[in-house]
């Protein structure tokens, strides 16, 4: 007898991407794949897994064509087997077009301003169905999803209305005999993703049913009542508690209720919770027990210990996220105090509380515990949980008896692992602590087995949240070791050091001031979330401002902001940037060391400056000026004068600047520092320019621009050039300026320098404005505003106003 199910036949539908991408839902593509894989199971739909049996159009394949020619195929089939069984899923979005009175479902190629003929109506779907003489035909439509559709309503014509399939739709594609209609959400109500983004929330109990969660015992047919019964009472739950909403399936019928899965050979799973409670004697048995248990059967043991079974071994490391809200529900029922406090806890602290418990179920419990049965609030609770002094009774749970076992070299390995805030590699971990990659080896293994480590993808590991909140207190010595019952295990703060270490070698090594380190910041960018955790942790160490508790943390955060520095101002993480270079600006105070004081200082000044904030610019200039005037030598002095310079032009003191700028250039030239004199050249240009003097300007700026040439600095001629293409504009000779925008953009985006990606984008807008050529200007001053917007640019209004009239401007045509 044949395991497979020859006369089923399915056309799965995953809208996905579209064309235009604001209409993108990436979710309907997990949900068809999904029901795919139930569909071709053999112990339930036993589809067969061939293209004659199984179409899946997903993304760029979803065209309007595509899929009425799926349809058509779906015709055939029926034609040539009259037993055929035919499933029709359509994930996507759809909506009611109130000036033709017509429902469309919108598919990959639909065009949002011609909806009425590019989508495909109702009527069409709906007569290509109609061609469909199966036997059975089941339809399941999702089309009215939240997702996606919500942020692109405003760009939707205004007479269209995202909704639920019509109910006069629905008795149009039931008529004949054998038909049922499935849709997610009723009328205006939405369809919801879950919070884990795994797939939505109607397709994840549409399989549960398929799978026969719906089922009692003995039964071995899911039948379609089945299914009605379970999204009824499933959906409408799972959309109140996991997003707040109301979500109503609906269901209708032309037939008698049929089989739509099968429930072979129906097993038992046995289930011995915490293992480790019992004596050896009672393991044994049970051990003894499960060796003679037959195969058509499992068993699930738990345990916090690894028993020396021949077993598969299956680490439960979380819930997810929607799991772990299942849960806190589910306890609210049977504790009404609990229940009130979740009503009323926003839904940002209930994911803090996830992420704190790292998904660990006894976390959860402990911490859900506390509101129920203490009195906390759930924001109380979880300040426990972060806190391991005031919980020592769950870390000590938690992590007592794997302490028994830790060697030294686990320790330094937790230690470093607490300093990656990602996974790391076995070879970083070598590196960070001088152990030798097969002792790093060894300690993973124990770790993972004692399950404080997590073994990920890719042989990366990482700790749980608690682990890590744990070995942040153990080695930062507070209060927690002496609560928690592991006084006797220390962890090396020596370890941590090096790791630390490690970090800001990795910085210096691919950050830098030399003019080719751009091309190593995609590794800063990919490391950027550890080098910041590396920053805070110094910074704490340090204990500045105030009394220095650790002058090596100090000096490693000095080295820290002096290698990383270009990198931020280049990748526009000016927000990380000035906290960055202030925590420089104190440690150097605090060490005496003033002229890393007064960069630090100069650095803090110069994000000021570009946002506008003259007087806090100038506050950091004047500190930047203390310090250089304390421990600086001549060229940083100079520097100093040259800062003082550009105070000074914004207050437009005109000759004050002047004389400042005029006075830095005189001693860079005779000290020979090219670099420096560049700069300040390039900062006389701007000053001529905005005092209308074009030819002076020029001068200046292409004196700079041959020596940037000459040095190979590849950031700066891309300055040089915004510089000349604006002074172009200014001339009125937009020819000249594209040219000079071009080079800028070009070389800008090669060294990714964001703010002047920016300026180019912005320049080469007016230009094309200039030229009439609205519809291609536009996409570039957007670019550019949302750069701007994202570094708080000054002179944002400029950049908002240009957009504003250049949309204006395309409307027009």
């Amino acid at each position: 007898m044949s395991n497979h199910f020859a006369h089923g036949y399915a056309l799965l539908i995953g809208v996905g991407t579209t064309a235009e991408s604001r209409y993108s839902l990436p979710v309907t593509v997990k949900d068809v794949q999904a029901l795919k894989t139930v569909l071709i199971d053999p112990n339930l739909c036993a589809y067969l897994d061939d293209s004659e049996h199984i179409r899946l159009l997903q993304n760029e394949q979803t065209t309007r064509s595509a899929i009425l020619d799926g349809l058509t195929w779906l015709k055939e089939k029926a034609t040539t087997d009259r037993n055929a069984t035919i499933v029709v899923f359509y994930s996507g979005h759809g909506g009611f077009d109130e000036s033709s009175k017509c429902y469309y479902l919108l598919q990959h190629d639909f065009n949002s301003t011609d909806i009425a003929n590019t989508a495909l109506s109702a009527q069409e779907f709906t007569e290509a169905l109609r061609q469909i003489q199966a036997k059975r035909l089941w339809v399941v439509i999702d089309s009215c999803h939240a997702e996606g559709m919500a942020t692109a309503k405003g760009e939707l014509p205004a007479d269209f209305i995202a909704t639920a399939l019509p109910k006069g739709v629905i008795d149009a594609l039931k008529q004949g005999e054998g038909r049922a209609v499935f849709t997610s959400s009723r009328g205006s109500q939405s369809s919801y993703i879950r919070p884990d983004g795994s797939m939505s929330i109607y397709t994840y109990h549409l399989i549960e049913a398929l799978r026969g969660a719906a089922n009692q015992p003995g039964d071995s047919k899911v039948m379609l009542s089945n299914l009605i019964n379970h999204l009824r009472k499933t959906v409408p739950e799972s959309a109140r508690t996991l997003c707040k909403k109301e979500q109503t399936p609906f269901f209708d019928t032309a037939m008698e209720d049929f089989p739509i899965a099968m429930l072979r050979g129906r097993r038992t799973l046995l289930i011995w919770d915490n293992l480790e409670t019992l004596n050896a004697e009672e393991r044994d048995m049970i051990a003894e027990f499960l060796r003679k248990l037959p195969t058509s059967n499992k068993a699930i043991i738990t345990s916090r210990r690894r028993t020396g079974e021949s077993a598969v071994t299956i680490r439960l490391d979380r819930l997810l996220e929607a799991e772990a809200l299942e849960l806190m529900q589910a306890k609210g029922k049977s504790h009404p105090r609990l229940a009130q406090e979740l009503n009323a806890t926003k839904p940002e602290i209930l994911t803090a509380l996830y992420d704190a418990s790292g998904g660990n179920p006894l976390a959860l419990d402990w911490t859900l515990g506390q509101v129920a049965h203490k009195g906390y609030s759930i924001s109380d609770a979880l300040e426990r949980l972060r806190n391991a002094a005031k919980s020592p009774d769950l870390y000590g749970f938690l992590f007592a008896d794997a302490a028994e076992t830790l060697s030294e070299n686990d320790r330094t390995v937790l230690s470093a692992l607490a300093v990656f805030l990602t996974p790391a590699k076995t070879a970083a971990l070598a590196d960070a602590t001088d152990l030798a990659i097969t002792e790093i080896q060894v300690s993973l293994e124990r770790l993972v087995t004692l399950s404080l480590v997590n073994e990920l993808d890719g042989e990366r590991f990482g700790l749980h949240p608690l682990t890590r909140t744990y070995i942040v207190a153990a080695v930062g010595k507070t209060d927690t070791i002496e609560t928690a019952p592991l006084s006797g295990i220390r962890f090396d703060s020596a370890a941590q050091g090096k790791v630390l270490r490690y970090w800001v070698d990795f910085a210096q090594k691919y950050g830098g001031e030399d003019k080719d380190a751009y091309q190593t910041h995609d590794k800063l960018e990919a490391e950027w979330q550890n080098l910041e955790g590396v920053a805070t942790t110094l910074w704490e160490m340090a204990g500045i401002p105030g009394t220095l508790k650790d002058q090596q943390a100090a000096q490693m955060l000095i080295d820290l902001e002096n290698a990383l520095s270009n990198f931020l101002r280049f990748r526009g993480y000016w927000d990380e940037w000035v906290r960055l270079a202030e925590w420089r600006y104190q440690a150097g105070k605090a060490l005496d060391q003033w002229s890393h004081a007064g960069w630090g200082a100069y650095h803090v000044a110069w994000i000021h400056l570009q946002r506008a904030d003259t007087d806090r610019t100038a506050s950091s200039a004047d500190q930047m000026k203390e310090m250089m005037e304390q421990g600086g030598n001549f060229e940083d002095k100079a520097f100093s004068t040259r800062v003082q310079g550009v105070i000074a032009e914004r207050r437009q003191d005109w000759a004050e600047a002047e004389r400042l700028y005029q006075e830095a250039l005189v001693i860079y030239r005779k000290l020979g520092n090219e670099k420096r004199e560049a700069i300040v050249l390039t900062d006389l240009g701007r000053f001529a320019l905005l005092q209308g003097q074009y030819d002076r300007a020029e001068s200046y700026f292409k004196q700079g621009l041959v020596i940037e040439e000459k040095l190979g600095n590849k950031e700066k001629q891309a300055d040089s050039y915004g510089h000349l293409g604006l002074l172009a504009l200014n001339r009125n000779r937009p020819t000249e300026a594209r040219s000079w925008y071009d080079r800028e953009l070009a070389l800008a985006q090669k060294v990714g320098q964001q703010n002047s990606v920016a300026h180019a984008q912005s320049g080469l807008a007016r230009v094309l404005e200039e030229e009439g050529r609205y519809a291609e200007a536009l996409p570039l001053a957007q670019a550019a505003l949302e750069i701007r917007e994202r570094l708080r640019y000054r002179n944002l209004d400029f950049s908002r106003q240009l957009v504003e009239r250049l949309q204006r401007k395309v409307g027009m045509e």
